[in-house]
């Protein structure tokens, strides 16, 4: 097993929810595996939130197979 860091910063024009207030509470789930969840701290009331500069460290358990490599890596999800 191995650990991987994922620094959560922001994100940008989430939907807001349908029902009475249609506002938007958003944090960020990550998973590897069904028993291995973590989230960020959520943040109310907008469809722009930002986990600061540094942003929020969650760290997940992950299965590396032999031989593979990954250093300093910056991953970008844009929602379609």
């Amino acid at each position: 097993m191995c650990c991987l860091q994922v620094d959560v910063l922001q994100a940008r024009n989430l939907q807001k929810k349908e029902g009475l207030l249609g506002t938007v509470d958003p944090q960020i789930e990550l998973y590897t595996q069904p028993q291995h969840r973590v989230r960020t701290a959520p943040k109310s009331r907008t469809s722009h939130p930002s986990w600061g500069q540094q942003g929020q460290r969650i760290e997940l358990l992950v299965q590396v197979s032999m031989g593979a490599h990954m250093f300093g890596q910056q991953l970008y999800v844009g929602a379609s």
